[in-house]
């Protein structure tokens, strides 16, 4: 083998050649929202079908699409408009949400002046919805939004409107517009300029002044309207309902509103952060889903289908608030509410980290205790929001002394069923189990209403003395309270049972907590 080295022939570059200029790191281009771009486009084709629809209905009668129907279209088509507004993020799709946004807002402030001006209050109506929807499109587009200025006039628009809208239904309620505007149109007119102020806050935030003070005006201006909804109450006659009791209602609202953004207490803290959580998960908006579902279903055959055979009767609300289909509802929304309060913070071991700081027990209970019972309350909305428009579309005032009773039964049932299913879900890092536990319980629970009612049909006979078993189930049945309640009537006995039992769930939840914490 030959030793011998060869040269290696050098291979000449072409002249002028040169090394690239460096532009490292590279541009990564971000996937486009290929779902979500989809899902608008189902989502506009709802709303054109919808809206023509509903314009085909104004104008015709017997029209091949019904109201009902074309409602839900534009309902579903809206939804998937909001969906694609809070996952896409180009900046032509913001702008063209922001725009919308705004145009709604304008258009629902002019909805709902045009009936006061003479025009028919069936554009309140239309013009009440397009405020929420207005805010869902702004706080899609808040979220992100990275221009300064965008940001700004978004939010100080926010805030100029819930500002607005609460002095005219505070001012025009109690001096201008008397009870007829309070009901129901004043007392809406508030709970949207409430809804606007808190997300201007909580966009602003607390750290902020003009943030911290707005959340201390609503607080001023709840108290105020207390105290005015006190005083004229005794002042004046036949004012208790329903004008006394909407004041004190919505001030207390207020003022509970202003607490929870304001406030650094500890309990509140935690509540609000249980709240997030919920509002971070998709099983509260399956569950609203569902429950408003079950609300239109007895909207139409409590009180639509009975209106037009001229089969109702005041109270007109006791067939729409109570059926079988909201009582056995009720059995499986429970369970799905409080699964998670304390078996998620288990199962991914937050709830050690929470124990070891100094922070007692009690508190966590009550905070998250407090939190399912806001979040139970607030799902009656859509049930009120169907009322709100029977009164609007209806032109007529019905008998809703009723619905006090009723609230009441719902609160002091509902904080019974929540501290029934965080007793459980502290049982088990399991959310299946918790939820399966809670159910059970729950159809005891009903189970007592079928046992009354088969011991009251096997003593009809009125010569034998009545089973005093017939009297210790009705006290503990919820469904006679339920019943009851939706025509006015409150036994105190009932609200006890319900309410002893809250408080014997929430000390042993408690206990099972503290034993956790020296196990």
């Amino acid at each position: 083998m030959s030793n011998a080295i060869t040269d290696k022939t050098e291979e000449r570059l072409p002249q002028g050649w040169g090394p690239g200029t460096e532009i490292a790191p590279s541009v990564v281009r971000e996937d486009e929202p290929t779902v979500a771009r989809t899902i608008v486009l189902i989502g506009a084709a709802l709303v054109i079908f919808g809206a023509v629809a509903l314009l085909v209905n104004a104008f015709r009668q017997g029209a091949p699409v019904g109201i009902g129907s074309a409602s839900v279209c534009l309902t579903l088509g809206v939804v998937g408009l909001l969906a694609h507004a809070a996952y896409d993020r180009d900046l032509q799709v913001r702008r063209l949400y922001w725009g919308a946004g705004l145009g709604l807002l304008g258009l629902g402030a002019v909805l709902c002046v045009v009936p006061f001006l003479g025009g028919g209050d069936r554009l309140f109506a239309l013009g009440y919805p397009c405020f929420y929807v207005a805010l869902c499109f702004l706080l899609a587009v808040l979220h992100h939004e990275t221009d300064p200025g965008i940001r700004r006039i978004t939010s100080q628009v926010m805030g100029a409107a819930g500002a607005l809208a609460v002095t005219v239904a505070f001012l025009f309620g109690n001096n201008f517009g008397g009870k007829e505007f309070l009901v129901p149109y004043g007392s809406l007119l508030a709970v949207v300029g409430l809804v606007y102020l808190t997300a201007f806050v909580s966009q602003r935030g607390i750290a902020d002044d003009l943030g911290y003070r707005a959340g201390l005006g609503l607080g001023a201006l709840g108290l105020a309207a207390f105290v005015l909804g006190l005083v004229r109450t005794v002042l004046a006659v036949n004012y208790l309902v329903p004008g006394g009791l909407l004041y004190m209602g919505l001030g207390l609202l207020f003022l509970g509103v202003s607490l929870g953004l304001c406030s650094d207490h500890t309990l509140i803290v935690l509540m609000r952060r249980e709240l997030a959580a919920y509002f971070f998960s998709p099983i509260m908006y399956i569950v609203l889903a569902a429950w408003t579902m079950v609300a239109w279903v007895s909207y139409k055959i409590g009180l639509l289908d009975p209106i037009v055979r001229g089969l109702v009767s005041e109270p007109i609300t006791g067939d729409y608030l109570f059926g079988l289909l909201p009582v056995i509802t009720i059995i499986f929304l429970v369970p799905a509410l409080t699964m998670r309060l304390l078996s998620e913070e288990k199962r991914t071991g937050s709830l050690e980290v929470l124990l070891t700081a100094p922070v007692k027990e009690s508190t966590v209970v009550w905070s998250k205790f407090l939190a399912a019972f806001v979040l139970y309350m607030f799902l009656w909305t859509p049930w009120w929001l169907f009322l709100v428009d029977l009164r609007v579309d209806g032109g007529q005032p019905f008998d809703y002394r009723s619905l006090f009773s009723f609230v009441v039964a719902q609160a002091v049932m509902g904080a019974g069923f929540v501290s029934m299913g965080l007793f459980f879900s502290s049982l088990t890092s399991n959310q299946v189990a918790s939820a399966i536990l809670t159910f059970v319980m729950m159809v005891l629970f009903l189970g007592i209403f079928l046992l009354e009612l088969t011991l009251r049909r096997a003593s009809r006979d009125p010569s034998e003395t009545p089973s005093p078993w017939i009297t210790v189930l009705n006290h503990m049945n919820y469904v006679d309270l339920w019943r009851q309640s939706t025509n006015g009537i409150l036994i105190p006995r009932q609200l006890l049972f319900h309410g002893s039992i809250t408080a014997i769930w929430l000390f042993l939840t408690i206990k099972v907590l503290e034993a956790r914490r020296w196990a």
